[in-house]
């Protein structure tokens, strides 16, 4: 315990009815250190140094301490003071996230807007085709006069770097997406308040819509392309990664469901499923892994390497 060598002894009967006992060192690269330290002990242990009981039982109430106030943060985070700023049994940016999508999405007549035809014979744009055109990552008008997939951006038109994720391409598409939405935001949300997963989903949203944009016409890419997929996996790259280094996300991927969803992306990559988002996918991925990673932790702490509860080494 004085050593910082997280370690537990296990007891066994002998045939003879002695007791022998196993240490076992959780940390692979202290077990040499270990080993040397119990050879040490063997040959003196009524040596003075070994005298740390009142060290040890004080290093233990410390751990016991930081352990409880960890599982405070975790369990009964504090109460903010402004509104929307709290953790919470409903996750309400969520709910709000999906209300508005499924709202886009009938409001577009799901990502195919109808058009009008005059009785000249023109086509006449509909209250579903101007929402649609306004809502995506550049107008109709604008791709038609230039290739840059930013140029209605230049104009000024900043809100379609992230209304493009509000639109779907039909009802299983929204239907998957919103489920994504609602299960790993929804556990963000709860664990740890409404400003961080505002954050995490614009920031997520927004790259997966700009590196989708910029991504290879003949992988998937451009700037057509809808759907909430880019942050759903953001969220599932945040909840990877976060628990890697800060202690303040009580929640862990089941492996087969980050195996699908990394197949499903790698499909993607390769072309074998075709009609999918590919940029939007590794945008929002890499982007949400990388707020995992540098978002500073609520409870002002990172994960301990040496104090794991995986298997041992003898």
């Amino acid at each position: 315990v004085t050593q910082g060598v997280n370690a537990t002894a296990e007891a066994s009967q002998e045939g003879d009815g002695s007791v022998r006992y196993a240490i076992w060192v959780k940390d692979e690269s202290r077990v040499g250190q270990a080993r040397e330290a119990l050879a040490e002990f063997q040959k003196s242990p009524n040596d003075p140094r070994y005298e740390v009981s009142q060290e040890a039982a004080k290093r233990r109430a410390e751990a016991i301490a930081e352990n409880q106030r960890r599982l405070k943060n975790l369990k009964a985070p504090k109460l903010g003071s402004s509104p929307g700023s709290s953790a919470g049994d409903r996750p309400v940016i969520i709910i709000g996230v999906i209300i508005a999508c499924v709202i886009a999405g009938f409001a577009t007549n799901m990502g195919r807007p109808r058009i009008r035809i005059s009785p000249q014979g023109e086509p006449m744009p509909t209250t579903e085709f101007t929402i649609f055109d306004t809502m995506k990552f550049v107008s109709l008008a604008d791709q038609q006069q230039s290739r840059d997939p930013f140029a209605s951006i230049r104009k000024g038109e900043v809100w379609r770097l992230l209304t493009p994720a509000l639109l779907h391409g039909g009802m299983v598409h929204l239907a998957m997406n919103m489920l994504g939405l609602f299960v790993l935001g929804g556990a963000i949300e709860r664990s740890q308040g409404r400003w961080r997963i505002s954050f995490l989903l614009i920031v997520t949203a927004l790259a997966g819509t700009v590196v989708q944009a910029v991504w290879p016409l003949t992988n998937g890419g451009g700037p057509n392309a809808i759907g909430a997929s880019g942050a759903a996996y953001g969220l599932l790259g945040y909840i990877w990664i976060r628990p890697f280094y800060h202690d303040d996300l009580p929640l862990s991927l089941p492996p087969s469901a980050l195996i699908l969803a990394l197949m499903f992306l790698l499909l993607g990559i390769a072309s074998v499923v075709q009609g999918i988002a590919n940029g939007a996918h590794v945008g929002g991925l890499v982007a949400g892994m990388i707020m995992g990673r540098l978002v500073r932790s609520s409870s002002g702490g990172a994960r301990s390497r040496d104090s794991g509860n995986g298997g041992g080494s003898r």
